[in-house]
């Protein structure tokens, strides 16, 4: 094996053991890693002035290691729940009052909403719903940035008051 493949190994190693702390586990997300690096190497641009090779890489160790992590904890919280005989049946008979709890405050933020003067409702809507840009709502309405944060700001102030309001009663 080649000098500088070797060094990229036990780089692979050194960063994929920083997150599991299980050499075994280690050289097996190392490999992983070099076998993405290479199916991925098609994707590294050699063209920009500051690529690295090693900085590729290692960012490939870093989401292995991290997807490694993440399937992990799934598993750990499956167990766990087969463990306190928690399974999907067993909390079957809770879900129907949060989906009633759920739809009664999405009522109530629509009915809010509603409330609110045509302008604020499509700026709120706009915004927080559909996910527009500031830039983009600004080209869209002809209004400046600043005018555009300021009725963000009023509407949703006034979302939470109506709605503050509402659980009062």
């Amino acid at each position: 094996m080649p000098c500088f493949i070797r060094n990229i190994i036990i780089m692979l190693k050194f960063i994929c053991h920083s997150f599991v702390h299980d050499s075994h586990i280690a050289e097996d997300l190392a490999q992983d890693s070099f076998i993405n690096a290479i199916k991925q190497i098609m994707t590294f641009r050699t063209e920009l002035p500051n690529s690295s090779f090693k900085a590729f890489i290692r960012v490939i160790a870093y989401n292995v290691s991290l997807n490694y992590l993440k399937r992990q904890k799934i598993k750990r919280e499956q167990s766990n729940k087969v463990a306190h005989g928690l399974t999907d049946e067993d909390t079957s008979a809770e879900k129907p009052p949060v989906l009633a709890i759920q739809n009664e405050a999405k009522q109530k933020l629509r009915d809010a909403l509603n409330k609110l003067s045509e302008p604020a409702k499509t700026y709120v809507w706009d915004y927080y719903i559909n996910g527009l840009s500031y830039s983009h709502m600004c080209d869209s309405y002809g209004i400046t940035k600043g005018q555009l944060g300021y009725e963000l700001k009023k509407g949703v102030e006034m979302l939470r008051w109506r709605l503050s309001c509402l659980e009062d009663i």
